[in-house]
């Protein structure tokens, strides 16, 4: 029996071992799921990112908005409480000085608008006795139909798109510096006195 034995386990010692899974497929799969996992971990931060993004984006839009209306109502709430706060007497001293405000500021416009001159079309009768033939800031020649702007002070004609901010800021030509006289612009105070007694 020791031999039988013996054989036995020289049989078991000496038969093949069964195969092991080869080291390559297991270090495959390992990596297949490797990459799968950092696949969806990217992809779930970059979502995450992104919703977070959208949030503040929505918030800070929102906050704004908020904000800006408060401000707006706020201005307005200020506004009508201004009227509400004074006197009746006095509230109509501040319409009166409403009213004489535009008064002025209309007479200065129509005043400027007299000093300045007017828009007139190049070759026009108007025109006929200037001597130019080109606009001192562009140093383009005129064109027949074209729209200028003479001054009636000292006659300096100017293409309208040329001149068109000069006129809004200054009343004066800017090729001589030709002044418009600020008395002209001013109500006397008789007319002052007179308009105030009409508001009244």
């Amino acid at each position: 029996m020791d031999d039988n034995n013996m054989r036995r386990v020289s049989r078991i010692l000496m038969s093949p071992s069964p195969p092991t899974p080869p080291l390559v497929s297991f270090i495959a799969t390992l990596a297949i799921a490797t990459l799968i996992f950092l696949c969806l971990y990217v992809f779930s931060a970059i979502v995450s990112v992104a919703i977070l993004l959208a949030l503040y984006i929505t918030s800070v839009f929102l906050c704004k908005f908020t904000r800006d209306n408060r401000e707006l109502n706020a201005e307005l709430r200020e506004r009508t409480s201004f009227y509400a706060q004074i006197p009746p007497n006095n509230q109509r001293v501040v319409r009166i000085f409403n009213k004489l405000f535009w008064v002025v500021e209309e007479k200065r416009g129509k005043q400027r608008k007299l000093l300045i001159g007017s828009v007139v079309c190049f070759g026009s009768q108007e025109m006929a006795s200037s001597s130019s033939s080109e606009c001192a800031i562009c140093f383009e020649d005129f064109k027949e139909g074209e729209e200028c702007l003479v001054f009636s002070v000292c006659g300096h004609i100017f293409h309208c798109d040329c001149i068109h901010r000069w006129v809004e800021k200054k009343p004066n030509c800017p090729i001589c510096r030709h002044c418009v006289p600020s008395a002209a612009t001013m109500i006397t105070k008789s007319r002052s006195i007179e308009l105030l007694a009409n508001l009244v």
